[in-house]
C-alpha cells in the first residue's frame, strides 16, 4: 500500500518553520507497512492543493496533509478538499463545542472567526483533536483515502498517534512489518560496515533490508522485511550472535530506543541514581535524561557550571586549577564530577568541559575539544575528545559520549 505525504505553507517553503510533519508521518507510515512513495510541499493555493490531491489520487492508496486547517485567511485546506471531492462546507455543532470548552479551560477569550474551524466538509469523517480545535479530517474516493490534519507538529503527531494509525490498521487491515534495531557506539559507519561486509550481503540474498543511521555518536543498524519468513528469522538470529561474540565492544542495545532510555534502564537494574555537571552542554545531558517519563527514580538532578565562577563557588573547583590547567582539563572535570557527586548524593556523576564553538578555542584546545568524567564513590574515570562539528552538534555528541562512558563505567 502507497501513501503520499502532502505538507502545506509558505512557511516551510521560505524556510521560516523546518518541516518535521513530513519525517514523523513517513516515520509512523513505514511502521504500520505502509510505502510513502513522495512526499511535497506545496503553497497556500488553492488551485495548488487540488491539483496535488488529484495527483495524490492517480499515484498512490493513502494521502495525508498537513497544514491550512486553522481559522486565519492563509488556511483554505478545507475549501480545497471541498472543491475535489465536490461538497460544500457543513458546521459541525459537536466540534464547536469542544472549540469552545478548549477555549475556556485555557481562559481564552474565542474570536468569531474560530466558529469556521467547527465547518466540515460534507462526509467527511472527523479525528478528534484532543489537544487542538482543527480535528482531522477523513474523506475517501473509490480506492482512496485522503486524510487532513493540522500542520502544529505537536497536534500532528496526537492525531497520527491515537487516531490516524488506528484508522489505517483497522480499515485498510494493515500488517505491521519486521524491523529490528542494533544500536552501535564508538565505531564509525565505514568499520561497522566493512566488519559485517559478509552479513550485509547475506542479509540482502534473503530480501532482509538493512539501513545504516547514523546519529552524533551513534550508528543505528535497522533490519527491515514486510513479512518475516521462518527463514529470514535464523538468518537475523544468527547475525545477532555474530554481532554479540565479534562485535560486542560496540553494541550497546538490540532494540529501538532512545539512548538516554537504555542509561536509565541500566541505572534502574543497578538501582542507582545519577547527578551531572554540565559547562559546555549547557543542561543537554539533563535534558536528554528528564526527557524519558520516570526519570525522577533515577536522575536527582544537575548543576549547570557554564562559568568558572560557578565551577569555583558551586562544585569546589580551585581557582589555580582553573589557572594552571584551564577549565577545559582534567583535573577540573574530575573535580566537578566528585563534588557534584558529594552535593546530591548519588552513586554516579558525569561531569562535561568543553569549547563547543565557534570561538573559544587555541592552538593547544581546538574547537571540540571536550573532557568528560564519570564518577562513583570509588572510581573515577575521564577522557580527551575533539568534536569536529558545529556548536549543536559538538553539544549533542559529547552528551552522548558523556551518557555512552557512564554506560561502560556502570555495565
Amino acid at each position: 500500500m502507497n501513501a503520499i505525504i502532502i505538507n502545506i505553507g509558505n512557511e516551510l517553503l521560505n524556510g521560516h518553520t523546518i518541516n518535521t510533519n513530513a519525517a514523523y508521518i513517513a516515520q509512523k507510515l513505514s511502521g504500520i507497512g505502509i510505502n510513502v512513495i513522495e512526499t511535497i510541499v506545496i503553497t497556500d493555493d488553492e488551485q495548488a492543493i487540488v491539483n496535488t490531491i488529484s495527483n495524490a489520487y492517480s499515484k498512490a492508496d493513502i494521502a495525508i496533509c498537513t497544514g491550512g486547517l486553522g481559522p486565519t485567511t492563509d488556511d483554505i485546506t478545507k475549501k480545497a478538499i471541498c472543491q475535489y471531492f465536490n461538497v460544500s462546507l457543513v458546521f459541525d455543532e459537536l466540534i464547536w463545542q469542544h472549540v469552545q470548552q478548549l477555549f475556556a479551560k485555557r481562559n481564552i477569550n474565542i474570536s468569531d472567526k474560530n466558529r469556521s474551524q467547527a465547518e466540515i466538509p460534507h462526509g467527511a469523517t472527523t479525528l478528534t483533536n484532543k489537544i487542538g480545535t482543527a480535528p482531522g479530517l477523513v474523506l475517501t474516493k473509490e480506492h482512496f483515502t485522503f486524510i487532513a490534519l493540522p500542520g502544529v507538529p505537536f497536534e500532528m503527531q496526537h492525531l497520527i498517534d491515537e487516531e490516524v494509525l488506528p484508522y489505517l490498521i483497522q480499515h485498510h487491515k494493515l500488517i505491521p512489518p519486521f524491523t529490528k534495531t542494533l544500536l552501535f557506539t564508538d565505531i564509525s559507519e565505514s568499520l561497522l560496515a566493512e566488519k559485517i561486509d559478509t552479513w550485509d550481503k547475506k542479509l540482502r540474498e534473503h530480501d532482509i533490508q538493512i539501513a545504516y543511521l547514523p546519529q552524533p555518536g551513534i550508528i543505528k543498524l535497522k533490519l527491515f522485511s514486510p513479512i518475516l519468513t521462518a527463514k529470514q528469522n535464523t538468518v537475523i538470529d544468527d547475525f545477532i550472535r555474530f554481532v554479540q561474540e565479534k562485535l560486542n565492544d560496540f553494541l550497546a542495545y538490540v532494540g529501538d530506543v532512545p539512548f538516554a532510555k537504555l542509561i536509565g534502564e541500566l541505572l534502574i537494574e543497578n538501582q542507582a541514581t545519577l547527578a551531572t555537571a554540565e559547562s559546555c552542554t549547557g543542561g543537554y545531558i539533563a535534558h536528554l535524561l528528564t526527557s524519558i517519563p520516570g526519570s525522577s527514580a533515577y536522575f536527582k538532578g544537575s548543576i549547570i557550571a557554564y562559568s568558572n565562577e560557578v565551577k569555583i563557588n558551586s562544585l569546589n573547583v580551585p581557582s589555580i586549577t582553573i589557572n594552571q590547567y584551564g577549565a577545559v582539563s582534567q583535573a577540573v572535570v574530575e573535580t566537578m564530577a566528585k563534588e557534584v557527586l558529594k552535593k546530591f548524593n548519588t552513586d554516579y556523576a558525569i561531569a562535561v568541559s568543553g569549547i563547543a564553538g565557534p570561538d573559544g578555542g587555541s592552538y593547544e584546545k581546538p574547537v571540540g575539544t571536550t573532557w568528560i568524567a564519570v564518577a562513583s564513590h570509588n572510581e573515577i574515570r575521564s577522557q580527551k575528545f575533539i568534536f569536529t562539528g558545529d556548536r549543536l552538534r559538538n553539544i549533542e555528541r559529547a552528551s552522548i559520549s558523556a551518557l555512552n562512558m557512564l554506560r561502560r563505567f556502570v555495565k
